[in-house]
């Protein structure tokens, strides 16, 4: 494993790993983080580059969903479009302003659906709460209305009972719905991780395996590598510049964790294993791309500025399993979702995703 640490000074280096013979110089990659921690670890006119990718699997969505929404609490996505690949069974109400909802293979509606845009599925729309569409609805398979569907638009279905149906204008054409996903353009993150880890980084090893001992943490632009999380005491990360973190295995917070961007500071935090929130996670300030390779267990609130990225690995069928608060404001691409609790997508402005690297699809 290559372990060199981006034209850093000695200085630096014994900051860091305490290798450089002062037997002073903590080793944080072993004893882990206590403390004020100030890791000055990169050259300012060589910041490493950003590994983000997957914006070409969700084109023009802010919420994607590449399996199953089995929605028990509100879903409220705002500034965008809500696409899910599978079937959405919708028992909480569904908000989707200024945006329009596809829910590929098929849309069971047991609570209100508000949907200011257009409505769209392959399979059955089945509706026993009120709906209301601001644009047109596309029915691939049949409209089955115990309760009052109101269309602004056009509504085009061939199989509908139109009881409860009112619309601009019906026409019983039948439409052919295609997938608005291109999941497979969303590797899980575990091959970009092995293409950070061959190259330029900074090894934390075990700072944070078992932090039990609250830290400040300021990391710089550079590229840090860590076996594992298990947050048990306050924790606040506070970063500058490009910053990439890996975590090869799984990351678990269950004491607060906080990380504070600078307003124009970046970073890509990219985890294995799984992510299992039991106490307060927050991301703000800059842009921070959160990459899982496998679940997502949110047990107390997470919240989110950036884009979240969650989708199904080659070796694990992952989920997002939201029984407390998720709050994102950009993006969220992630594989099947049970919300209990809230969640919310709200749009910023910002640049795309790119897209991810041919070599980087499992």
């Amino acid at each position: 494993m290559n372990r060199t640490y981006f034209s850093v000074t000695l200085l630096a280096l014994s900051v860091v790993t305490g290798c450089s013979g002062d037997p002073s110089a903590p080793d944080y990659a072993t004893q882990g983080f206590h403390g004020e921690v100030k890791l000055a670890t990169c050259d300012l006119n060589h910041e490493p580059a950003l590994v983000r990718c997957g914006g070409d699997a969700a084109p023009g969505i802010i919420a994607a969903v590449c399996g199953d929404l089995e929605a028990d609490n509100t879903v409220t996505v705002t500034g965008g479009d809500l696409a899910v690949s599978g079937q959405s069974h919708l028992a909480a109400p569904l908000h989707v302003t200024g945006g329009s909802f596809t829910g590929l293979l098929g849309i069971q509606a047991d609570n209100t659906e508000d949907v200011s845009g257009d409505l769209a599925t392959a399979g059955d729309w089945v509706v026993s709460s009120p709906a209301h569409v601001g644009g047109d609805a596309f029915i691939g398979g049949k409209l089955e209305a115990t309760n009052s569907v109101a269309v602004d638009g056009v509504l085009h279905v061939a199989n509908a009972d139109t009881q409860h149906v009112t619309a601009g204008t019906i026409k019983a054409d039948g439409t052919a719905v295609m997938d608005a996903l291109k999941c497979q353009l969303a590797p899980a993150p575990n091959a970009t991780i092995q293409r950070v880890e061959a190259g330029d980084f900074v090894d934390l090893g075990h700072a944070l395996t078992a932090h039990s001992v609250a830290a400040e943490v300021t990391l710089d632009c550079a590229r840090y590598r860590f076996t594992s999380f298990g947050i048990d005491n306050d924790l606040v990360l506070h970063v500058s510049g490009h910053t990439v973190i890996v975590v090869d295995g799984d990351v678990r917070v269950a004491a607060p964790m906080t990380v504070k961007l600078d307003p124009d500071a970046t970073l890509d935090f990219l985890i294995g294993g799984s992510l299992e929130v039991d106490n307060t996670l927050s991301f703000s300030g800059g842009s921070t791309w959160l990459a899982i390779g496998n679940d997502l267990k949110i047990a107390a609130p997470l919240t989110l500025v950036g884009f979240l990225y969650a989708p199904q690995s080659a070796v694990a069928a992952s989920e997002v399993s939201a029984d407390n608060i998720l709050s994102v404001s950009g993006s969220l691409l992630v594989n099947s979702v049970h919300v209990a609790s809230p969640i919310t997508v709200t749009a910023v402005l910002g640049p795309a995703l790119p897209p991810c690297a041919a070599d980087e699809r499992q």
